[in-house]
């Protein structure tokens, strides 16, 4: 399935109640996946934004495809005999760089790329492009690029600014993100994994889905409740470089 598809193996809420009524069908979402049940919001890297740090469709579909397997669609077709709400959907989305265009941050589940610049073996030519184009001051250029990793959002900019190839991609992942919503009481998600690969995006949507199911409520209320705990279990053993950032 192409992410400007509508995702449609989720069951309807007709389907899975027995309830006499013209089940909703899912509409089309220019970038992304919408569903009665849920919806995953891309951002513009889907279609070749020249910001975007990591396959933003491909995370896309690892999302869905862990949504789809967490059995999120028959949970709320079979807890609900009226049409859903739009807070009571899982509301997901993907971000190619900390641009974050998708909105990540108020979703109940996101993900940003991140590129960690470094230098490499090239000598610095003293042209002054990336300290020009880094929008957090985070680079000095003496006798080669000095990184305030304080400073420093890991958003690449400088490295496809470089033209002596000095600055390098020394890594590039991805941050998820927890908790996020609107409403009447509004949150910004919290980092559940500040670095973490494919295989920790899949777990840590893994653990929020469940998690969500169990206490049936938005992932944002179990933490203002609960705290990071009932996370910290499953998000505990996810693969890849998961932690602070390194520093230089």
């Amino acid at each position: 399935m192409t992410a400007n598809a509508v995702a449609t193996p989720c069951p309807t809420m007709t389907e899975r109640s027995g309830v006499e009524r013209p089940a909703a069908a899912p509409t089309a979402a220019p970038l992304g996946y919408l569903t009665p049940h849920y919806e995953i919001r891309l951002c513009r890297g889907a279609t070749g934004c020249p910001n975007a740090l990591i396959d933003v469709r491909s995370v896309g579909e690892l999302v869905r495809e862990a949504v789809e397997a967490s059995g999120w669609c028959e949970h709320l077709a079979e807890r609900a005999n009226r049409p859903l709400l739009l807070h009571q959907k899982f509301r997901a989305a993907v971000a190619g760089c900390p641009n974050a265009c998708s909105e990540p941050q108020i979703r109940d589940f996101g993900v940003v790329g991140w590129t960690q610049p470094g230098t490499g073996e090239r000598a610095c030519n003293q042209c002054m492009e990336c300290e020009a184009v880094c929008r957090e001051g985070a680079i000095v250029v003496e006798d080669e690029p000095h990184i305030d990793r304080e400073r420093c959002v890991d958003c690449g900019a400088c490295v496809r600014a470089c033209p002596s190839g000095t600055l390098v991609a020394a890594q590039t992942g991805y941050r998820v993100l927890g908790g996020g919503k609107l409403g009447r009481h509004p949150r910004l998600a919290d980092t559940l994994l500040e670095r973490t690969d494919a295989a920790g995006v899949r777990a840590a949507a893994r653990a929020a889905l469940g998690l969500m199911r169990q206490r049936e409520a938005r992932l944002g209320e179990i933490l203002e409740r609960e705290g990071p705990e009932p996370l910290c279990g499953a998000l505990s053993n996810c693969p890849g470089p998961v932690g602070p950032k390194e520093t230089q």
